[in-house]
C-alpha cells in the first residue's frame, strides 16, 4: 500500500522503536522516515488487532487528519505522499470495527469517493504506484466501514453509491475488481432505499454493464451476468418501469440470446437463465421476443425449453445437497415457466406451428413429472415444508394445474394430501403472523419476520377443477379439505373487510367460491350434512346486502350470490333458514345485483354501462343466478312479494313486449327472465294478477310461453 513495499515477519520492526522514532523526530525527514517504519509495522501480518489499536492511540486522528491534508512537502517528492501515508495507516486502523464506523472516519468518505471516482486506468496512460496503493487504501476503508449496518448507511448518505457507480461506468481503476462488489453489497441490504435515491446513476451503471454484455466474447460476458442480476434483483419492477431503459433492456436480449444459444457448461449457463428469468418477471413475456422490428418467438422457445430441461436436471436423479445447491436456478426456471404458462393461456396466440406446440407441451410434461416426482419423494418428511425449493415446486405445480389436470393425472391424485397439508401448515403460519402484526399495533408484541407464503393460494385455481371431479373431491374430502378452506375463506374475508390490499383477498375469496359452488353441484348431500357449509352460508347472507352497492366489487359480489342462491336451494325444509331476516336481505341484495344488469336500449337487451367492464367474468354467473332464483320461488312464498316490490315483473314483461329480432344473446336472456315470470304467477295470487293486468297474456302469446299462458288464464 501507498508504495510502501512487503515485508517479513524478520523485517517488522519493534512497536516501541517506532512509536519513540516518530514522537522524537525533529525534522520532516525524520517524520517521513518514522512514518514508514509505523506504516510497515500496521501492515504487517504478524501485527495483532491489539497493536494496532496501541499505534492508533499513539497516532490519533489529530496527525492523521494533518497526515491527510498536508500539501507541503520536501522538493522532489509528490504531492500526495503525506496523504498516501495517512490512507494507509487509517486503512490498517479501519480494521478495528469501531473505528471504521468512527466519526472521525465517515467524515472522510468524501475523500475516498474523490480518489475511487478518479483515478483513471483505462486510458491509454499508466499511473504511478503509489495511486495505485492509495485507490487500495480507500477500497479497504470502504470494505470496513461496510461490514456494519450502521457503516453501509453512512457511505449511502455520503454519495458513495454515486462514485461506486462512476467508478465502474469510466473504468477507474479497481472499478469492476472492488467498486462493483461493493455496491451489490450495499445494495443488498438497502436496495430500496438506494433505488429511491440514486434510480438515475444505477440506470446509468446498468446500460454500461448491459452494453458489455452485448459486446463482449470472453469469460466477462458470464461475470456481467452475475452482476447485473445482482443489481437489477434489488429493485422491483414498479422502479424498474420508471427507467429509461429504451437500450439497456435490449442489449441485455442480444447478450443473452448469444449466450443461451452457444455451447456452454453449466456454470456458464446458469447466471443467464437467472437474468432471463429475472428480465421476463421485470419486463413481461414479451421481452422475450426482442425488440421491433425483429420480434420473434425463437428465443422465447429457447428459454422454455432450456428452462424445462434444468428442472429435470436439478430434481430427477440427484441427492439433496445437490438439489439444494441448484436451487436458485431451478427456481428461476421455475419463475420463467409460470409466466410463459401464464401468457400462453391468456396472453395473445403465439402463432405456434402443430410441431412446437408438441415440443412444448411434452417439454412441460416432463418438467412437471420431474416436479410431482420430487414432492411425491419428499412429501412424508415434514422437514422439507420449509425449503425455498419445496415452498418453489408447490408454487410453480399450482401454476400448471391452475391450466392442466389431464396430464400427470394420476401422480397429482397422490399427491393432494401432501399440496393440501403444506398449504395448510404455511396457511396457519399466516394466520399465527397476522395475529402477531395485530399484536403490534396494539403495542403489545413487535414482529420482523418476513411474510410467510401463501402456498394454499397458489393452489386454489388447481383445487377448484379438482372439485369437480369425482376422484380427486372424494381425496380432497378424506382429508378435510372443505374445512380447511371454509377457514381459509373466513381468515380472507377479515383481510377483505378490513381493505388490508397486502394479501389481494378478493380474488383469492372469488376462486374459492367456486370451489364450494362444485361442491354444492356435485354433492349436495355432503354439503348439507356439513357444518362448515352451513356457517359459510351464513357469513354470505349477512356479508353481501353490506356491499351490494360496492360496484367495484362486482365479480366477487356475483360469486357470492350465486353460492348462497345455491346453497340456499340445499335446505327446502329448513323454515328457520327459509323465514329468517337474514336470508331475506340476502335475496333483496342478489334481485337489486341481478335486475340492475341489464337495459333495454334499441329494441335489445343491452348490458348496463356500470357492468360492462366486467361482463366478461359476471355474464356465466349471471345465467347461473338466474336460475336459481326462479328454481327458488317455490321453496320461499315470500319470494314473489320481493319480485314485486323491486318492479322486476314488470321490467321483466317490458323486455319481452319490446326486444325486437333478438339476437342469440337477447333469446337466452328473455327465456330465462321469462322463467321469473311463470314461477311467480304459478305460487303467488298477486303475482298471477299483476303480471295480467300490465298485459303478460299478450306477452305470453307472442313469446309462445304456453305455461305462463296456462297459469294466467286460471285467473277468472
Amino acid at each position: 500500500m501507498a508504495g510502501v513495499a512487503d515485508t517479513s515477519a524478520d523485517d517488522v520492526p519493534n512497536v516501541d522503536i517506532c512509536l519513540a522514532a516518530l514522537r522524537s523526530a525533529n525534522s520532516d525527514t525524520e517524520v517521513f522516515a518514522a512514518l514508514l517504519l509505523v506504516t510497515k509495522l500496521v501492515k504487517a501480518e504478524t501485527t495483532d488487532a491489539e497493536t494496532r489499536r496501541k499505534i492508533f492511540d499513539a497516532v490519533g486522528f489529530t496527525f492523521l487528519n494533518r497526515l491527510l491534508n498536508t500539501t507541503e512537502v520536501a522538493e522532489g517528492c509528490d504531492i500526495n505522499m503525506f496523504r498516501s501515508i495517512g490512507l494507509t495507516l487509517l486503512a490498517c486502523f479501519c480494521t478495528d470495527p469501531e473505528l471504521a464506523t468512527h466519526p472521525q472516519t465517515v467524515a472522510k468518505v468524501p475523500m475516498f469517493n474523490e480518489v475511487i471516482s478518479t483515478c483513471k486506468s483505462l486510458r491509454g496512460e499508466d499511473l504511478d504506484s503509489s495511486v495505485y496503493g492509495t485507490v487500495d487504501d480507500c477500497y479497504q476503508c470502504f470494505y470496513a466501514i461496510a461490514a456494519s449496518p450502521d457503516g453501509q448507511q453512512q457511505l449511502i448518505r455520503h454519495a458513495t453509491v454515486q462514485a461506486l457507480c462512476k467508478a465502474c461506468t469510466e473504468n477507474c481503476y479497481h472499478g469492476h475488481e472492488k467498486a462493483l462488489p461493493l455496491l451489490i453489497q450495499l445494495l443488498d441490504g438497502n436496495g430500496h432505499q438506494i433505488w429511491t435515491y440514486y434510480d438515475k446513476v444505477l440506470n446509468q451503471l446498468v446500460e454500461s454493464l448491459s452494453r458489455k454484455l452485448k459486446d463482449f466474447s470472453d469469460e466477462k460476458k458470464f461475470s456481467l451476468c452475475d452482476s447485473i442480476f445482482a443489481i437489477l434483483s434489488t429493485a422491483t419492477r414498479q422502479v424498474i418501469e420508471t427507467l429509461p431503459h429504451a437500450t439497456w433492456d435490449a442489449y441485455i436480449h442480444q447478450g443473452l440470446f448469444d449466450i443461451l444459444r452457444s455451447k456452454i457448461g453449466t456454470k456458464q449457463r446458469d447466471p443467464a437463465l437467472r437474468l432471463s428469468s429475472l428480465m421476463i418477471e421485470y419486463f413481461g413475456i414479451g421481452w422475450a421476443f426482442g425488440p421491433p422490428p425483429d420480434t420473434n418467438t425463437k428465443f422465447l422457445l429457447l428459454l422454455v425449453h432450456l428452462s424445462c430441461v434444468e428442472i429435470r436436471m436439478g430434481l430427477e436423479h440427484t441427492k439433496e445437497e445437490e438439489r439444494d445447491s441448484r436451487s436458485a436456478v431451478v427456481s428461476s426456471c421455475y419463475n420463467m415457466v409460470e409466466l410463459i404458462i401464464s401468457f400462453m393461456t391468456s396472453g395473445p396466440s403465439l402463432e405456434l406451428n402443430s410441431k412446437q406446440v408438441t415440443q412444448l407441451h411434452s417439454a412441460l410434461i416432463g418438467a412437471f413429472g420431474a416436479v410431482t416426482h420430487y414432492l411425491t419423494s419428499i412429501a412424508n418428511d415434514k422437514t422439507q415444508y420449509s425449503k425455498p425449493l419445496v415452498q418453489a415446486s408447490v408454487r410453480v405445480l399450482g401454476a400448471w394445474l391452475a391450466e392442466e389436470t389431464s396430464a400427470l393425472r394420476e401422480e397429482i391424485y397422490n399427491l393432494l394430501p401432501f399440496l393440501t397439508d403444506i398449504g395448510k401448515e404455511y396457511f396457519y403460519k399466516l394466520k399465527m403472523r397476522l395475529s402477531k402484526e395485530k399484536a403490534a399495533e396494539l403495542g403489545t408484541q413487535s414482529d420482523s419476520e418476513p411474510i410467510p407464503v401463501d402456498l394454499l393460494r397458489f393452489l386454489l385455481p388447481g383445487l377448484c377443477h379438482f372439485t369437480a371431479e369425482e376422484k380427486s373431491r372424494k381425496i380432497m374430502v378424506d382429508n378435510a379439505v372443505h374445512e380447511l378452506l371454509g377457514e381459509y375463506f373466513n381468515y380472507h374475508w377479515l383481510l377483505f373487510t378490513a381493505n388490508n390490499v397486502e394479501y389481494n383477498s378478493e380474488i383469492a375469496l372469488t376462486t374459492l367460491c367456486g370451489i364450494f359452488m362444485n361442491f354444492t353441484v356435485q354433492d349436495s348431500e355432503f354439503v348439507k350434512s356439513q357444518s362448515v357449509f352451513r356457517e359459510l352460508l351464513n357469513l354470505l347472507m349477512t356479508s353481501l346486502p353490506k356491499q351490494v352497492n360496492k360496484t367495484e366489487h362486482t365479480i366477487l359480489n356475483y360469486n357470492m350470490a350465486v353460492l348462497g342462491l345455491m346453497m340456499l336451494r340445499q335446505h327446502p325444509d329448513d323454515e328457520e333458514i327459509s323465514q329468517s331476516s337474514s336470508t331475506q336481505n340476502f335475496i333483496r341484495a342478489v334481485i337489486q345485483l341481478f335486475k340492475s344488469c341489464h337495459v333495454l336500449s334499441d329494441g335489445h337487451c343491452k348490458v348496463t354501462e356500470m357492468y360492462q367492464p366486467y361482463w366478461p367474468h359476471i355474464s356465466e354467473l349471471w345465467y347461473l343466478g338466474i336460475q336459481d332464483m326462479t328454481w327458488s320461488i317455490p321453496q320461499f312464498p315470500w319470494l314473489p312479494k320481493v319480485f314485486l316490490e323491486y318492479n322486476w315483473l314488470r321490467d321483466i314483461s317490458q323486455m319481452l313486449s319490446e326486444v325486437k329480432a333478438p339476437t342469440d344473446e337477447d333469446s337466452l336472456i328473455l327465456q330465462l327472465s321469462s322463467g321469473i315470470l311463470t314461477e311467480c304467477a304459478k305460487h303467488d295470487q298477486a303475482c298471477r294478477q299483476y303480471i295480467k293486468e300490465i298485459g303478460g297474456q299478450n306477452v305470453a302469446k307472442t313469446m309462445n310461453m304456453q305455461e305462463l299462458i296456462a297459469v294466467l288464464e286460471e285467473i277468472k
